[in-house]
């Protein structure tokens, strides 16, 4: 089982890689074959499925996001662990 401390150790390197803004940094927390699906993809990415599929891919989506909001900013609210994942609020 994921520990509370575990969990909020993970949370803080991807809020403080994002509020990084470095493309290395922030893809490092997603794996090679990852398939994200967001609905600011269908708008960043013209595409009605916003679907991201493969690494490379999220960097190229993650460097238009953060071309569009240059001020994007992450603040933790919480994280709520559960028996195999956790929820970064």
């Amino acid at each position: 089982m994921l520990t509370a401390e575990k969990a909020n150790q993970i949370a803080r390197e991807w809020l403080e890689s994002w509020n990084s803004h470095e493309l290395s940094r922030i893809v490092e927390h997603y794996s090679d074959n990852i398939e994200f699906i967001s609905t600011f993809a269908v708008k960043l990415l013209n595409d009605p499925a916003g679907v991201v599929k493969g690494k490379a891919a999220l960097k190229d989506y993650f460097a238009k996001g953060l071309a569009a909001y240059p001020n994007l900013k992450f603040h933790l609210h919480g994280v709520l662990v559960g028996v195999r994942s956790f929820t970064i609020y």
